[in-house]
């Protein structure tokens, strides 16, 4: 996925997911430095997003901004 998000968009400063479901896209953005908003309706599927993503940042300093 993170290869997918260089190639389609090698210059793009911030990916929107407007259909974020349980971020992988978020996550990949993470793993590549990248900035991400992502949009989830769906309760079930944002508290997943939500730990993965946690996950996925560990101790990071800038978590807030990501």
């Amino acid at each position: 996925m993170p290869e997918d998000i260089l190639s389609c968009f090698p210059d793009a400063k911030v990916v929107l997911d407007p259909f974020m479901g349980s971020g992988t896209t978020a996550i990949a953005c993470i793993n590549i430095n990248r900035n991400y908003i992502g949009f989830e309706l769906d309760p079930t599927y944002y508290a997943i997003a939500e730990e993965r993503i946690k996950k996925a940042i560990g101790g990071k300093e800038d978590a807030g901004k990501k």
